[in-house]
């Protein structure tokens, strides 16, 4: 079954560029047959019942809108009248008229438009949602990377919870939440996810269940690698870097690569310096992090060394770009030889085209 996405943006300040993005994002997952999708335009809530009670129906509706909130209780959604200027929805009629309508979406993804990151008021909208049986992936400021993920694990027939954890990893960072039912998928014939209560401790809906937990088909190869001492890919990095490095070599984890990162493979109580330089003489590849804390000093002796070994025995030396790394990142003159890896981009995807870089070998799925 084809993963059907109606796209909402509303009224309100960076409306057209994050148009502009997601339209991008949606566009390449179409044009590799992943989904279809349609603009829910304009954004006026007459237009968005007809796209609910007009075959072919969205299994997905994503709004990147405003949100404004009236203390602790009450949410709204910022659509627009039908002469274009903004009007607000209340998240209770909304919730209404997703639960009610011909073509009630099985999930909402709700994200903002400033660029801000997600205010107390979208979390209060998702809550009221969620509380109402709608399942919902609130996205926070995530690169295309991330939605681009985000819609792959879908169009998988992943759950709303395990595609979340997707956008995370491609984003290197937590981009994405799921609130109400995580479990729920979207391609497949399960109804619609039962109301759900609201608790204040209760853990994050996306998280996994240590009994659902599915066995690490790479566990047992990489802890082969680990233990000969062969690692694929060094992961050079600014340390102020280290959370979005963490993930990246986690997400590398998952496609049996196994990277050498200096907090995971260096003991305590150990000349560091020695170690280091005898894994730079080892390890086959070498991934050079710019992210948006840019290239500190040991950052730069470490990209030396990797260079001087390139030249000596062939080693692939990959720049990554991370997210939130500048828009023209200043790469130092013995880099810009080399072809980047941009992790603020979807198309291509990002993490094959590292694996790619790493073990020379292509995933035939990218062409």
């Amino acid at each position: 079954m084809t993963l059907r996405v109606a796209l909402l943006v509303g009224p309100g300040t960076g409306a057209a560029g994050a148009d502009a993005a997601l339209r991008e994002v949606l566009d390449g997952l179409a044009h590799d047959g992943l989904l279809q999708w349609q603009p829910v335009a304009p954004p006026t809530e007459t237009v968005l019942r007809r796209h609910l009670g007009t075959p072919p129906l969205p299994a997905v509706l994503h709004l990147a809108v405003d949100t404004t909130a009236i203390g602790h209780a009450y949410a709204t959604v910022r659509l627009a009248d039908a002469a274009g200027a903004p009007r607000g929805l209340n998240v209770q009629a909304l919730a209404g008229l997703l639960s009610h309508s011909a073509g009630s979406p099985r999930l909402l993804v709700l994200q903002g438009l400033s660029g801000s990151g997600v205010g107390p008021a979208h979390e209060l909208a998702a809550k009221a949602l969620a509380s109402r049986g709608v399942s919902v992936v609130v996205l926070s400021d995530a690169p295309a990377s991330g939605v681009a993920a985000l819609y792959r694990a879908l169009a998988r027939s992943d759950s709303a919870g395990a595609a979340a954890d997707a956008a995370n990893r491609a984003a290197l960072s937590t981009v994405a939440r799921c609130l109400g039912n995580a479990d729920a998928r979207v391609t497949d014939g399960t109804p619609p996810p039962a109301a759900v209560t609201e608790t204040s401790n209760a853990p994050p809906a996306s998280a996994a269940r240590p009994s659902e937990a599915a066995p690490d088909p790479h566990a047992d190869a990489l802890r082969a690698k680990r233990a000969a001492g062969r690692f694929d890919v060094f992961l050079c990095h600014n340390s102020a870097d280290k959370p979005a490095v963490k993930q990246l070599g986690l997400g590398l984890k998952e496609r049996g690569i196994l990277p050498w990162l200096d907090e995971w493979e260096l003991p305590p109580g150990q000349a560091w310096q020695a170690l280091l330089e005898q894994q730079i003489q080892r390890i086959a590849s070498a991934a050079v992090c710019i992210g948006p804390a840019g290239i500190s000093p040991w950052h730069q002796q470490e990209m030396r060394g990797f260079i001087s070994e390139f030249v000596d025995r062939q080693v692939p030396v990959i720049p990554v770009l991370l997210p939130g790394a500048p828009a023209k990142p200043e790469l130092p003159l013995f880099l810009k030889q080399f072809t980047w890896v941009d992790f603020r981009r979807s198309d291509p995807d990002p993490f094959r085209q590292l694996v790619w870089g790493i073990t020379g070998r292509r995933d035939d799925a990218q062409s």
